[in-house]
């Protein structure tokens, strides 16, 4: 029975493997692309304004009674506890006189306080919305004001499609491909249907001001492909699509998720329980004034503190956390205009670094033998920390094997080693010597393994020899010097203290 749950558990650690190998971030070439470039700034948000205002789209109204139709524009607005007040009015301002007039429903002011989809509006001139707050913290505030102009036919777009892909707002990635419209025509009692592939369509790209929503029309973004510059770092991008007056006539603004960033590319050259090194294409100056934790899944993790990270060389970040503290944790630019990504070969752009160390660890499995024969010993495995020292990093008895088999796996089954280069030795026992994979007395000659570096579970095999007059110490590269007891250099009668370049003592006693 102990065996079938092994296996089981053992498959389910391939499966985890073979599940994430393949999977891991590009590596990037820390500071390939040089200094990060710099983004001009926005402008700020106006006094007592709030940017939540909306004209989604202007066309017919579908409901036609003995052949009126009317022409309505389509407001769009959050809930209002997304926003701070209690309620909001709408006011509307005809271009004739400049006056603003509220909406008005049985002599009263018509409150909005649930409504996050849209408020048709009918109109039969050029006509200014915005919004006014009321109660809250935000109130007396207004929105931002939107400019609805009537149509000349009896046309309304029927929907739009895209993907959800990260590559709608980066800078240098041409989007469109992935766009497309429907519209109709009301003529007559007859309606007729076009889509963005019939040629009907005209297009125009702005860039909003994710603060106040200002738009700015960008010259020659007449198409509806369009990729994004460095002009448009920090700012919404919005498609307007119009009809050809011909064919028909609508308009539909439609504003893509998030603002356009720069994209800053990264892969990790190091993970373990003490914290992780990142790499970036572009060299990235202050990144503790940068770089934040945007999202943990941990209970109970720390508090993300910046100076944790510090540069090791261009392009190459240390972050020094304990694994509880960055384990599922997501990482990405204070500033929105650049956004943090790992890159995978089979899932495309993610929007922000996340560390997720299942994806780092492999299964290994050691055996220790000799001439055969399973060895009764400790194994341990030697490994470098975030600074590049080693030392042990995990240890366990083969009284634990299955089928002789040292698994380094936690009490689940899943993986305890990083997918990086380890050593592995069989402790010295009464009739043995140290040795380490393969079959050698010193680290000086030994071989790395790397846990899970295949798609199956990694088992080593040492040959463990017999125990020999051999010094490892002095078959190593290991230098020694020797004090007497008074700390005068050299060897004399009696107790001395060696010191080893790699960091121990010893007594040695001369007789």
């Amino acid at each position: 029975m102990r065996k079938i749950y092994f296996l089981l558990i053992s498959l389910i650690c391939v499966l985890s493997v073979n599940a994430q190998n393949g999977r891991l971030p590009e590596e990037v070439v820390p500071g390939s692309k040089g200094e990060l470039p710099v983004v001009a700034a926005v402008a700020p948000v106006r006094g007592g304004e709030v940017a939540i205002l909306d004209l989604s789209d202007v066309g017919y109204d579908p409901f036609i009674i003995n052949g009126y139709v009317d022409i309505v524009a389509n407001l769009r607005f959050p809930m209002v506890s997304e926003v701070g007040c209690d309620y909001y009015t709408i006011q509307y301002r005809n271009h004739g006189d400049g006056s603003w007039s509220t909406l008005m429903e049985n002599d009263n002011p018509r409150h909005f306080s649930d409504r996050a989809v849209g408020m048709p509006m009918y109109i039969y001139g050029v006509t200014d919305y915005r919004l006014v707050l009321h109660g809250g913290e935000k109130d007396g505030y207004v929105s931002n004001i939107v400019t609805a102009q009537p149509i000349s036919m009896y046309s309304r777009y029927r929907g739009w499609s895209e993907s959800p892909s990260i590559e709608h707002c980066m800078v240098g990635k041409i989007i469109g491909d992935e766009l497309s419209f429907s519209a109709d025509t009301y003529n007559s009692g007859t309606i007729t249907e076009f889509s963005s592939e019939d040629g009907y369509f005209t297009y125009q790209w702005y860039r909003r001001n994710p603060n106040n929503w200002d738009l700015t029309k960008i010259e020659g973004a007449t198409d509806i492909h369009y990729t994004p510059t460095l002009d448009d770092a920090g700012y919404q991008l919005i498609i307007e699509v119009r009809g050809d007056k011909v064919h028909c006539d609508f308009m539909l603004r439609h504003p893509l998720t998030g603002v356009v960033c720069v994209p800053v590319q990264a892969s990790v050259d190091y993970v373990g329980s003490d914290g992780f090194v990142l790499n970036t294409d572009y060299v990235i100056p202050k990144p503790q004034e940068k770089i934040i934790r945007t999202v943990s899944w941990n209970e109970n993790v720390a508090e993300f503190d910046s100076n944790c990270i510090s540069e090791r060389k261009a392009g190459q970040y240390v972050f020094r956390l304990p694994q509880k503290d960055y384990d599922y944790c997501i990482y990405d630019f204070a500033n929105p205009a650049y956004f943090l990504t790992f890159h995978y070969e089979m899932m495309g752009w993610y929007r922000e670094v996340q560390l997720m160390t299942d994806r780092y660890t492999g299964l290994l499995g050691v055996k220790a033998e000799k001439s055969g024969n399973p060895v009764s010993t400790i194994i341990d495995v030697i490994g470098q920390n975030i600074d590049g020292n080693w030392s042990v990093v995990a240890s366990k008895s083969t009284e634990e094997a299955l089928e002789g088999v040292v698994y380094f796996q936690d009490e689940n089954g899943s993986p305890l080693l990083f997918q990086r280069p380890y050593y592995v030795m069989a402790r010295a026992t009464s009739s043995t010597a140290n040795t380490y994979y393969p079959n050698v007395l010193t680290l000086e000659n030994a071989q790395t393994v790397v846990p899970g570096e295949s798609w199956n579970a990694n088992v080593v095999t040492i040959e463990v020899q017999n125990a020999t007059s051999v010094d490892p110490i002095t078959a190593s590269s290991v230098t020694k010097q020797y004090f007497t007891i008074d700390g005068r250099c050299g060897l004399s009668r009696g107790v001395n203290i060696m010191r080893t370049s790699d960091g121990k003592v010893r007594k040695v006693v001369v007789r």
